[in-house]
């Protein structure tokens, strides 16, 4: 069936569409607007020894990161530098935050930069394994302290407590099953 432009069916059709994406562009300009305005009370009240520590913080993100990819090269014989570590974990924090994907884009493109400076499979698969497990394991850490100052401070509900502990044992069980899996 044809419609004309001119159509009752077609002009209703097209006003709603428009109606809303008018509505959708003024959603989008009010949040855009209310994050920037919650951006900039955030920076008037920010005290700079707190942005200092979050920075050291980053940086040794960054260094645990690339010190596991380091210490289990070294522990298979292979010698990786200190700046190769260093630029193949931002490369990975850099990657897994462009490309989503639970870190397996950002695993798979350290793994194929360790193979291409000769470290055998194994010790690659084995390093991405425990990337992997150490990442979990700080969560573990993050959520256990959490909790801990969330009890101190009479803030804890069930529904928290209850999902924040299902997550640890999720976490831990998942953990030892990579590091199983990663072998010596």
């Amino acid at each position: 069936r044809r419609y004309r432009v001119g159509s009752s069916r077609v002009v209703n059709w097209l006003s709603w569409l428009l109606g809303a994406a008018l509505l959708s562009a003024v959603i989008a300009a009010a949040l855009h607007f209310s994050e920037e305005r919650a951006f900039v009370h955030l920076a008037e009240q920010a005290k700079p020894q707190w942005l200092v520590l979050a920075l050291l913080f980053q940086a040794g993100t960054y260094v645990a990161q690339g010190w596991i990819w380091r210490l289990v090269s070294d522990a298979a014989g292979y010698d990786l530098s200190r700046q190769t570590v260093f630029e193949l974990s931002l490369a990975k924090l850099f990657a897994d935050q462009a490309l989503p994907s639970a870190g397996l884009s950002s695993s798979i493109l350290v793994a194929n930069a360790l193979e291409e400076r000769l470290v055998p499979s194994p010790v690659v698969k084995a390093s991405v394994l425990l990337n992997i497990a150490s990442y979990h394991l700080a969560y573990i850490g993050a959520v256990a302290v959490a909790l801990v100052i969330m009890a101190w401070r009479g803030q804890a509900n069930a529904l928290i407590v209850v999902t924040s502990v299902l997550f640890l044992i999720f976490a831990t069980a998942f953990s030892a099953m990579i590091l199983a899996l990663s072998g010596r």
